[in-house]
Order: C-alpha cells, then sequence, then structure tokens
C-alpha cells in the first residue's frame, strides 16, 4: 500500500502576521554585532522545528537561510550536510548544527552564491 502524506505549504502554516517582522530596519545595522540569541519567538520556534521535524529526510543535504548561533533544525534528524548563510560569522560559529557557515547579505543581493539544486531542503 502507498502511505499519502497531505502536506500543507508555509503559507497555510504560518500567517501573514506570524511572518511579519517587528523592525523593518536595515539588517546589516541589527546584525553588525553579534548578538548570540534566538532571534525570533519561541511560538514561532517550536511551530518551525515541528515543520522541519515533519519535512526533512535523514541525509538531506540542508540550507539554513538566517542562520546564527541557534538552530531550529531538529538535533535527532541525521542531515548529510547543513550551509548556513547568515549576517554574522561570529554568530554561525556558535551553531555545531551548521557544517558550513556563509555570510551573505540576502537583502542587499537576493541571488543565492551556490549552484541550483544544491540541496534537498
Amino acid at each position: 500500500d502507498e502511505i499519502v502524506v497531505a502536506r500543507q505549504p508555509a503559507s497555510l502554516v504560518f500567517s501573514q502576521e506570524e511572518r511579519m517582522r517587528d523592525d523593518e530596519a536595515d539588517d546589516s545595522l541589527f546584525y553588525s554585532k553579534p548578538r548570540l540569541a534566538m532571534h525570533c519567538d519561541v511560538g514561532y520556534a517550536t511551530k518551525l522545528q515541528g515543520l522541519y521535524t515533519e519535512r526533512l529526510q535523514e541525509g538531506s543535504r540542508v540550507l539554513d537561510l538566517g542562520a546564527s548561533c541557534a538552530s531550529l533544525l531538529p538535533p535527532e534528524k541525521r542531515l548529510s550536510e547543513v550551509w548556513g548563510v547568515g549576517m554574522n560569522m561570529e554568530e554561525m560559529d556558535g551553531n555545531e548544527c551548521l557544517t558550513h557557515r556563509v555570510v551573505h547579505d540576502l537583502n542587499a543581493s537576493p541571488t543565492l552564491p551556490f549552484v541550483d539544486e544544491s540541496f534537498d531542503s
């Protein structure tokens, strides 16, 4: 028997309000100094980690956009590689889930520095 899992798009999991930022100032100003703290509230983090737990497959190559010192990736998943893209290297250095780290401001340059289809998730 084939098992079919119905999945909601992320836009249905998180409301527009949940995806809004509290501060619309230029991110490069905020991230110019390391802030070794969670960059989202606990409710959002819990919901996002649940989404990752449900959808990430073992052995996946994962691109973690907005990476910082704390990871929301589920620790029980054995991922082959996790590339973090964030705004501050010192923050990402504290994240043990990342196997690779890239400082890149997606607001200033929205093109990712990777070949298409380099990641599973």
